[in-house]
């Protein structure tokens, strides 16, 4: 879940760098290229020294009282971020997402109040929906908690409600298919290389585990508020987790499969 929220918060900020990007370019003619990725190599170098806590000291000395010794790029800031992503160090993306998330405010709102206060309210205005849309996000988390599902105690069980899970999860390369038994029972497996299906077996209403002499695992599914599969966490190695649902089921794959067939 921490994983999931640090992410997409990472993609609220990507909507902030197609405004931010336009004016890399002017901000790039105004210093020199000595300075040009100055911050990003002093927070990277404040990590490697200290980790997080290095990363807020060196942030708190620089900014904002010597913020123009080093230059703020939104472009080289978020391939920073982007390198930590790609490591899995998600305490570290988060802490650069908190510090971009301020660099990248104050400079629409220097670069803009004056030309164009307008362009500023709707940012005002996006910021405040995406507050409400957290804030009810939480309340509708909450309500689920106080009405759980109950765990079912078979574990091999016959479903009819399997299609509000099944899709295909993560992007390719890398992806995960999602299907069903013709007797009810979630199959999932690899879209790359020769991997046979796993039979899930159902722990709980959106969690399931298989088991065999060579493999374990489990999976577990993030829900909408129409009870759908939106994301699948997983502890499979060396495969990112949480992957978000891409899409439907693609025509090679049946309707249900048939024991021990694909």
């Amino acid at each position: 879940m921490q994983q999931s929220n640090i992410l997409n918060n990472l993609v609220t900020l990507m909507i902030l760098m197609a405004l931010l990007i336009s004016y890399e370019s002017e901000s790039k003619t105004q210093t020199s290229a000595k300075n040009q990725s100055s911050l990003v190599n002093e927070l990277k170098a404040a990590i490697d020294r200290e980790g997080i806590d290095g990363l807020n000291t060196r942030f708190t000395e620089i900014y904002p009282s010597q913020k123009k010794l080093y230059p703020y790029q939104p472009e080289s800031f978020m391939t920073l971020i982007s390198s930590y992503v790609d490591s899995g160090q998600y305490e570290i993306v988060q802490a650069l997402g908190e510090i971009n998330a301020t660099l990248s405010e104050n400079m629409i709102k220097e670069k803009l109040a004056s030309a164009q206060p307008d362009l500023v309210q709707q940012m005002n205005q996006y910021k405040q929906a995406v507050a409400q849309a957290e804030l009810q996000n939480k309340q509708n988390e909450s309500s689920i908690e106080q009405k759980p599902t109950p765990t079912l105690n078979q574990k091999t069980v016959s479903r009819s409600d399997l299609d509000r899970f099944t899709g295909l999860y993560g992007t390719p390369p890398k992806q995960l298919w999602v299907s069903k038994s013709c007797e009810g029972q979630l199959v999932s497996g690899a879209t790359w290389g020769d991997t046979a299906a796993w039979w899930m077996h159902t722990e709980a209403d959106n969690q399931f585990s298989y088991q065999d002499s060579f493999t374990k695992l489990s999976m577990k599914f993030k829900l909408d508020t129409n009870k759908q599969a939106t994301e699948l966490s997983h502890d499979i190695e060396n495969l990112s987790s949480p992957m978000v649902r891409t899409g439907p089921l693609t025509a090679d794959y049946s309707s249900c499969i048939e024991p021990h067939k694909r």
